[in-house]
């Protein structure tokens, strides 16, 4: 009987312990901090972040030399299998680029040193850093070399030729 007892005393207290996990009430799993872009201001840059966006997060040093940012989307304390959802906030696209998959568009202040992190649970984790210019365009992709992990990211500007009346991508400086 008494082994009984235990077992379901056992039982009851793992299951409390998941529940409580769960609810979110564990200090082990807290919730990453989540990137705030700008309030409305004219010194901002945009951002399109290409592929995943549970995938990306931001981060900007200050005068202070202090980063501050985060995900873009909301993470849970516990457990992340979603990919995110695009969000189009109508920046300009590439005419002949295909735009279908998720991505996120997000404002960012200029000339700021910025970290761009990108990692999955594959073992990828990869950072850039850019000094956006005030009112400029940048997209962010990732690839993958192959399976073992091996991974990039990159920036590109896309820019305005008026003379062809297009949108093309240049290198980000």
């Amino acid at each position: 009987m008494n082994q009984l007892i235990s077992k379901n005393g056992a039982r009851k207290a793992a299951a409390l312990a998941v529940s409580l996990l769960l609810a979110g009430c564990s200090t082990f799993f807290k919730k990453p901090p989540v990137y705030v872009p700008p309030a409305n201001t004219s010194d901002i840059a945009k951002i399109r972040l290409m592929g995943a966006p549970m995938s990306y997060a931001l981060y900007q040093t200050g005068s202070d030399g202090q980063e501050t940012g985060g995900w873009v989307q909301e993470h849970s304390g516990f457990v992340n299998i979603m990919s995110g959802n695009t969000r189009d906030l109508g920046f300009p696209k590439l005419k002949n680029k295909d735009y279908s998959d998720t991505f996120f568009e997000t404002t960012i202040l200029a000339d700021r040193l910025t970290r761009i992190h990108h990692s999955l649970y594959g073992g990828c984790s990869v950072n850039i850093k850019i000094s956006p210019k005030k009112n400029a365009l940048y997209e962010i992709h990732y690839s993958y070399a192959d399976k073992s992990g091996y991974c990039v990211i990159y920036a590109k500007e896309i820019k305005y030729d008026a003379d062809m009346g297009v949108y093309y991508e240049a290198d980000a400086k």
